[in-house]
């Protein structure tokens, strides 16, 4: 008895030490949980010539590349003849030519762009119920309330298109805000004192069938069966790779056409982003899903990817999932300082201690050693080709005796402690030039109409530098990167200048008459972030902010909302020529659709009318007493039985008349009015007085 004891108390101590599969890779995914709330877009394909500006280095436009995360504060120029892709969470965005796209805030909950001119279409297949999804232009915010396809065009004046070929959509500005159906297209003019209308959604053209070509890839993609849907990257699986089922991992995917000695994180380059820091770009085509979400084994002797099952939660954005480790002259901040730094892919349920934040996981880990699989299949490069993003794949260190030194050195629980410099934030690997495709600087400029304040833009990366030194290679935190950010901008600490679309009173108006279109509602309040300064930062505890609200139709109006429900006139005699429509009603009516050869804006004066037709006075409502409402006309001509005989009774029950009208019609009320005749009845002779017609019948007869 005493054996078997000891054994089971040598397997729970095994236990507390390790903690089992299925905990390893809950703190892999939890990491999303300890403050980092931002998230990114993919570059997934581009086409022409496309420049890309970082956020945190405003400054520099640079030629864009695939696969590269855009996040917080980036943007994004297609020259004429220029197509892009954007896959994010749920959604892909389409960017036409001459097309600038930032993003003002990309977390978790919301994903909030600006379209400052050109033609843009989301394609979004999931929404989640807390999710907001906005995309602000020079005069119209736009706030995606289900998932659809949608189509924003903007001109050089402002002037913003708003298609609804799927879905719902709200448009707000200037305090006022219109519902999109389905079929549905809204034209906003004006920047001030805007105006619109609303008509149907003309046949598309050369780029919504463009789009429709890519878009359809998706649908008949087979890996969608395998990975988690919000995971981006997964349509490119199925070209540049075979799925199989493994005994142990159940279904993996297998790169196809890899050279003898190909291993996993080789093909590509390390670059800098904040808040994860060091971040694996991937040169490969399909190298997005497979280095930034699940893991990586050998099976039957070849490396394959096993990825988040779509049965899974999803496991959030990582920079890489790799265990880093580090030898020669030691890690040490200093570039000059020599040395080697290398890195092994994690396989399925290995600990995974996130390198860019101080969590529960790394002081968990801070304790014990685990016997990583792939340890010994380690890609090392020096230091210099590491912070300067050179080419893995060409600089790799082959040297076996410098490998098996790396190898050996313990993994890294904590921070990398490599600074990086200038070469560590370039986009396109070893590309210096300077002579790129710009936006126009007035375009830069412009003001976007928005539902929220976004968050701060990025302080600089010369300026988040020194910081990154102080704490030993650590990325900024955001509540360092705030404070950073509203000491050096001074005042204006956003991506774009930003007007808010609500206000004192509806300033938007429809263009023609309101029998043509549709009234806008009042914009319902939105979550503001107070401003920002450097002696009182937002939320400095580093927590995520307050979630805007879901837009939402149907909660109540003392209940707060993103969107308020629709309200209905309180006049039963609505103005001349307008109706509320009801709210079970899909569709309202709007103008015929303009014709094809009418230039858009169009040629027709752009001012605001002197009278719209719902300033006309409406007619007082009907007063409400008590909850009780005056009948109808019809009704009021219904009047009660007047009884001429019995005037003092009638005027003791004053009711009476209204409540018994139709019962004084009945025989039994008639009969005891006769009896009450005689002068005064008892009991008695009353009694004797009712047989007395029944005796009388046979007689007659």
């Amino acid at each position: 008895m005493r054996p078997r004891l000891s054994t089971l108390l040598s397997i729970v101590a095994i236990l507390l030490a390790f903690p089992p599969a299925s905990a390893q890779y809950e703190d892999e995914r939890g990491y999303e949980d300890d403050g980092i709330r931002q998230s990114v877009a993919r570059v997934s394909w581009l086409e022409g010539e496309v420049s890309f500006n970082r956020g945190d280095d405003p400054d520099d436009w640079q030629p864009a590349s695939v696969n590269y995360p855009m996040t917080l504060g980036d943007r994004i120029w297609a020259a004429p003849g220029a197509r892009v892709e954007l896959q994010l969470r749920g959604g892909t965005v389409y960017i036409g030519p001459e097309t600038e796209l930032a993003a003002l805030d990309l977390a978790r909950e919301v994903r909030q762009l600006s379209l400052n001119l050109g033609t843009a279409t989301f394609r979004i297949r999931r929404m989640e119920p807390d999710e907001v999804f906005e995309v602000a232009t020079p005069n119209v915010s736009v706030t995606f309330e289900t998932p659809g396809a949608y189509r924003i065009d903007v001109d050089e004046d402002g002037n913003s298109r708003v298609s609804v070929s799927q879905g719902r959509a709200w448009a707000a500005a200037a305090g006022g805000q219109v519902s999109l159906e389905r079929g549905e297209q809204i034209r906003v003019r004006g920047i001030d004192r805007p105006d619109y209308d609303v008509v149907r959604l003309a046949r598309g053209d050369s780029w919504d069938r463009w789009v429709e070509m890519r878009a359809r890839r998706y649908r008949s993609v087979r890996s969608v069966s395998y990975v988690h849907p919000d995971i981006a990257g997964i349509d490119d699986l199925d070209a540049y790779g075979t799925w199989e089922t493994s005994s142990e991992y159940g279904s993996v995917w297998y790169p196809r056409g890899m050279a003898a000695g190909w291993e996993p994180y080789r093909t590509g380059r390390w670059i800098w982003r904040d808040p994860w820091g060091w971040t694996w770009l991937s040169s490969e085509p399909w190298g997005w899903a497979p280095y930034h979400y699940g893991r990586w084994a050998v099976v039957r002797g070849r490396w394959c990817w096993v990825p988040v099952g779509p049965g899974g939660r999803y496991p959030g954005y990582s920079p890489a999932l790799v265990g880093f480790v580090g030898g020669g002259a030691g890690w040490s901040l200093s570039v000059s300082a020599g040395g080697f730094v290398g890195w092994f892919p994690l396989g399925p349920r290995e600990p995974f201690v996130p390198w860019w934040l101080r969590s529960r996981t790394r002081e968990r880990a801070a304790g014990y050693e685990y016997d990583y699989a792939y340890r010994r299949r380690v890609t090392v490069v020096s230091r210099d080709v590491f912070v300067r993003g050179g080419r893995v794949d060409r600089d790799v260190v082959r040297d076996t005796r410098i490998v098996n030194e790396v190898s050996r050195s313990p993994v890294l629980r904590g921070p990398i402690p490599v600074l990086p410099t200038r070469d560590s934030i370039r986009v396109p690997a070893g590309d210096r030039r300077r002579d790129v495709m710009r936006p126009p600087e007035e375009i830069g400029r412009r003001e976007v109409v928005t539902r929220s304040v976004p968050p701060p833009a990025p302080p600089s990366f010369d300026r988040t530098l020194g910081v990154i030194r102080d704490r030993g290679g650590e990325p900024v935190p955001a509540d360092v990167s705030r404070r950073l950010s509203a000491e050096e901008r001074r005042g204006e600490a956003r991506v774009q200048p930003v007007r808010p679309a609500g206000g004192d009173g509806i300033v938007l108006a429809p263009r023609g008459d309101v029998t043509t279109t549709r009234r806008p509602e009042p914009l319902a309040p939105s979550f503001q972030r107070p401003p920002e300064t450097s002696d009182r930062p937002v939320r400095p505890d580093g927590a995520p902010p307050a979630r805007v609200p879901e837009p939402r139709r149907d909660v109540e109006p003392t209940r707060p909302a993103y969107e308020p429900r629709r309200v209905e006139q309180p006049s039963p005699t609505p103005a001349r020529g307008w109706a509320p429509a009801p709210r079970s009603e899909p569709r309202r009516e709007v103008a015929p659709t303009a014709p094809a050869e009418e230039a858009w804006p169009g040629n027709r004066d752009v001012s605001r009318p002197p009278e719209r037709s719902f300033d006309r006075p409406t007619p007082e409502p009907t007063p409400r007493v008590q909850g009780w409402t005056a009948p109808e006309p019809r009704r009021q001509r219904i009047e009660p039985t007047p009884v001429p005989a019995r005037p003092v009774e009638a005027e003791a029950r004053p009711a009476e008349p209204r409540r018994g009208a139709p019962e004084r019609v009945e025989p039994k009320k008639a009969e005891p009015e006769k009896v009450e005749t005689k002068p005064t009845p008892t009991p008695r002779p009353r009694r004797e007085a009712v047989p007395q017609p029944m005796r009388a019948e046979p007689d007659k007869m």
